[in-house]
C-alpha cells in the first residue's frame, strides 16, 4: 500500500507544476497526461522519495485550498531550503518567516500564488547534509 497526497486545482495544475519543478531543486515531473483541453489529467511532481498527484478538476469545484492542510518538507541543506522558500513565496503570503526555531535549525511557511501552503523545515536534529527524515 501507498499514501499519495494529491491536489486538485481548477484549470492551472499545468502552471502548478511548473512552477514547483521550478521552486523546489531535483523536483521532476513525472507521468503527466493531459486532456484535449490542455489541463492536467495527472502528472506526478516527484522529489527524493516523494510523489505528490496533481489533477485538474474535470468539473468546477465549489472550494481551494485551505492553509489547515500543508505539505511538510524536510530538507536537508539551508541553501536548498532557501530557495524553495524564495520561489514558492514569490506572489504568495507568508504563514511564517524563515528563520531559526526552536524546532528548527532553518524553517518557514509559505501559502504560495496557488494557495498551498508548505513548511519548510531543516530539523536541528540532522546535520547539515546528513539527510532528514
Amino acid at each position: 500500500m501507498k499514501l499519495h497526497p494529491m491536489l486538485m486545482f481548477k484549470g492551472n495544475a499545468g502552471d502548478a507544476l511548473s512552477h514547483y519543478s521550478n521552486a523546489i531543486p531535483a523536483a521532476l515531473v513525472t507521468d503527466k497526461r493531459t486532456r484535449d483541453d490542455g489541463t492536467i489529467e495527472s502528472a506526478n511532481l516527484v522529489f527524493g522519495n516523494n510523489q505528490l498527484l496533481m489533477i485538474d478538476s474535470p468539473i468546477d469545484q465549489p472550494f481551494d485550498f485551505t492553509p489547515s492542510f500543508s505539505l511538510f518538507v524536510f530538507f536537508e541543506d539551508p541553501v536548498s531550503l532557501d530557495l524553495a522558500y524564495e520561489r514558492l513565496s514569490k506572489e504568495g503570503n507568508v504563514m511564517m518567516q524563515l528563520g531559526e526555531y526552536d524546532f528548527a535549525k532553518r524553517y518557514g511557511w509559505v501559502s504560495d500564488k496557488f494557495g498551498v501552503c508548505w513548511q519548510l523545515c531543516l530539523p536541528k536534529d540532522t546535520p547539515e547534509g546528513a539527510g532528514a527524515h
